[in-house]
């Protein structure tokens, strides 16, 4: 969703710009849009590699403690039967 608006918003920018005599006037806003755009679209690309890292990170987590949980149980078992 937000790279779609950063799209929709370099593309509005790009257009005013581009407007001739009567865009002339808007050229330094359009430039400052069409880089807000740009940052917005890099961003929302560091946050979603941020998000996949973290669900990765998650699953190794979930996996070490469902290993954990089983090694002590294993431990549990042998100590119940030593005595």
């Amino acid at each position: 969703m937000i790279r779609n608006i950063a799209d929709q918003t370099n593309l509005r920018a790009f257009n005013a710009a581009r407007a001739g005599d009567a865009g002339r006037g808007f050229a330094v806003v359009a430039y400052e849009v069409r880089a807000l755009a740009y940052r917005t679209q890099e961003s929302t690309q560091e946050i979603e590699q941020m998000i996949d890292n973290i669900r990765r990170d998650t699953v190794h987590a979930v996996t070490a403690m469902q290993s954990s949980s089983t090694l002590v149980r294993a431990t549990l078992e042998m100590a119940q039967r030593i005595g």
